[in-house]
């Protein structure tokens, strides 16, 4: 462990390959373990990526969690993915997956392993995974922290900045795998994200990790990023002209309809509710009369043997849906009026929408 060739092979053995360690340089702490080519020292009890200094682009372990994108769909792929980074700015476009990798490494020395009983080993060891799956921004933040009954708590974060966001982070399921050289990689649950969960070294999952290189854990998971597009516009629709007049014996008659839509709606036919529990519809409404059998009060007009008939002006209102594929249908005789009176040429006229069915053409 004081010579650079058994750090190179303890990366060979972990499945590391020299490259990907590269990614782990920073600023050296100033209580690390400095490397040194002819030999260092190193601690009889657990401490966890306290190496600074190490050649060949390892760098500094305080730096351990690192990102990079996925462009092999293999979060454990050392080859033919870029190399990790401390953090990344990237694009974020819909669908890009990312890899973050959490490196563990009980600096111990071997001599003190004792095959498991002796000081250098950590016990009780847990990894806490933090990251903002579920959730839409602009920048997600991704932390790990090691902790031990016997070694002091060690914390790191990477973070992806994403210039097209936002976008909404998402976990890619199957793709949390832990790996040590007794036992290959091997997958954990998905939940084990945002979650604290026993690691180990040789024993996979046992809480107890040896001294030394050929006793690191590298834990992996892997998530994507969904562009987030603004929903459609909501469609609108509204009577801007609804004319009645009110003529001889108890009739009245639609004289004007014009309509305005908007954001994909479109007018298909009117219901109209004359309010005597008799119904009409039509694509065209301009024309339509209809006789009242007796006098009285029916919605806005009143008919009386005394006097003419006499309006009370209806109030103005726009209608929207939900969804640009159909305006709702509010039914017969629930909206009483949109549009306020006018007096055209001394003729009692009036305004009133009594029920409408909208949908998209």
């Amino acid at each position: 462990m004081k010579l650079l060739n058994k750090i190179t092979a303890a990366a060979a053995t972990l499945g590391l390959s020299t490259a990907m360690l590269i990614s782990f340089g920073g600023v050296a702490s100033a209580d690390c373990f400095q490397y040194n080519a002819n030999g260092f020292t190193t601690s009889n009890t657990p401490v966890f990526n306290n190496i600074c200094n190490v050649p060949n682009g390892i760098g500094d372990e305080a730096n351990f969690v690192k990102i990079r994108p996925n462009t092999t769909g293999d979060d454990t792929s050392t080859s033919n993915n870029a190399a990790y980074a401390d953090n990344l700015n990237a694009a974020c476009n819909n669908g890009d997956n990312f890899d973050i990798h959490t490196y563990i490494h009980n600096d111990a020395t071997a001599d003190q392993n004792n095959n498991g009983a002796g000081t250098a080993v950590a016990h009780g060891v847990q990894l806490s995974l933090a990251a903002a799956t579920g959730t839409t921004a602009s920048s997600f933040n991704f932390a790990s922290t090691v902790t031990a009954d016997n070694a002091a708590t060690v914390h790191d974060s990477t973070t992806l900045n994403c210039s097209n966001g936002p976008v909404k982070l998402t976990l890619v399921p199957n793709t949390v795998k832990v790996y040590g050289t007794q036992y290959s990689w091997t997958g954990l649950p998905d939940n084990s994200v945002n979650e604290t969960f026993k690691i180990g070294s040789p024993i996979i999952n046992s809480g107890d990790q040896w001294g030394c290189w050929n006793y690191r854990v590298v834990v992996v998971y892997e998530v994507t990023v969904q562009k987030m597009t603004p929903p459609p516009p909501t469609p609108a629709f509204m009577c801007t002209d609804l004319g009645l007049t009110a003529e001889d014996n108890r009739t009245v008659k639609i004289s004007n309809f014009t309509t305005t839509q908007a954001n994909g709606a479109s007018f298909t036919n009117a219901v109209i509710d004359w309010g005597d529990n008799s119904t009409v519809t039509s694509s065209s409404p301009v024309g339509l009369t209809h006789q009242y059998s007796a006098n009285g009060t029916y919605t806005n007009v009143t008919f009386s043997s005394t006097g003419p008939p006499v309006v009370t002006p209806p109030t103005t209102t726009t209608t929207t849906a939900g969804t640009p594929t159909a305006l709702v249908n509010t039914g017969p005789g629930s909206v009483i009026g949109l549009f306020a009176a006018t007096a055209l040429g001394g003729t009692a006229f009036y305004r009133r929408l009594l029920a409408r069915r909208l949908s998209r053409q």
